[in-house]
């Protein structure tokens, strides 16, 4: 099927279709495996049934206002929302996004229950309202606009936060795990019950406003610990250059060192319960 014009509704049920959209239709359900190209969009939703695999060759764009997308089978290839998008759902554990995806617009609930190989994009001036990732993620989170509450329960990359409009509230549940979290833009709250395997750091008049360890959280310097030059810069766990941050509160384990630097830096608070294997060395900041 080649699509050069407006359909409402397409639902295949043919097995190895190929399917061609160079404009928009309305509503899109696989149900058996299909080929989708052209450079057109989809403006409602799309529904990838189970054990169904949708290939697409070139991104698969949803454009406008829509509900969005559930995927409980395989997509191969990249998705891009440029509207207003109710639902980006990987749903079950078995579920498969084989590419990245990008933000330029709005998503109200970003969901992963299986399994995303690939990148996570938001642009600048664009918001995800909630992110609740509980499968794994094995790229990275590139956030340049703003992300109002992401939970993780599962495994995911690096969070690389370059955003001045902010990521409201940061969660690292129980028994999850981020690898690292790296920010030169606004963080106003970062919750650890989980392990982030390679540093928390913060730089370039960037904020962090609260950095919360719990009792189970545990961060990581990025290698191992070198006790014998422990205060060398590879030893760092929390890393803040230029920052301005009201709390670091630690009631579970910071594998190496807290290192504040810089002559605009200020952490007006740091509490520990817990353990801190390393030192707190402040170079310029207060």
């Amino acid at each position: 099927v080649t699509n050069s014009g407006s359909i409402t509704t397409i639902i295949n049920n043919a097995n190895n279709s190929i399917l061609t959209n160079n404009s928009n239709i309305g509503a899109l359900e696989v149900n058996k495996n299909l080929n989708y190209s052209g450079s057109g969009s989809i403006t409602n939703y799309a529904i990838i049934a189970e054990n169904t695999t949708l290939n697409n060759s070139t991104a698969l764009i949803f454009a406008s206002n829509n509900q969005g997308l559930e995927n409980k089978g395989i997509i191969t290839g990249l998705l891009e929302n440029k509207g207003n998008m109710q639902l980006l759902s990987n749903s079950g554990t078995t579920s498969q996004i084989n590419g990245d995806i990008t933000n330029s617009g709005l998503i109200t609930n970003l969901a992963n229950q299986g399994t995303i190989s690939g990148n996570i994009t938001n642009n600048t001036n664009s918001t995800i309202t909630s992110f609740i990732n509980s499968g794994t993620i094995s790229g990275n989170l590139y956030n340049d606009g703003h992300i109002d509450t992401l939970t993780n329960t599962g495994t995911m990359g690096t969070i690389y936060n370059t955003s001045k409009e902010t990521i409201v509230a940061l969660g690292n549940d129980k028994g999850a795990t981020i690898e690292a979290v790296n920010n030169t833009g606004n963080i106003n709250i970062i919750t650890n019950d989980g392990t982030i395997n390679g540093q928390i750091t913060s730089k370039n008049n960037s904020e962090i406003k609260e950095i919360l360890i719990g009792e189970n959280g545990i961060v990581n310097a990025k290698g191992t610990l070198d006790s014998s030059n422990m205060q060398d810069k590879t030893n760092d766990a929390v890393s803040l250059d230029t920052i301005n941050t009201t709390l670091i509160h630690n009631q579970g384990t910071i594998q190496g060192n807290v290192r504040v630097v810089g002559q605009g830096s200020v952490i007006r608070e740091i509490t520990n319960q817990d353990t801190i294997s390393g030192c707190i060395l402040v170079d310029g900041g207060r």
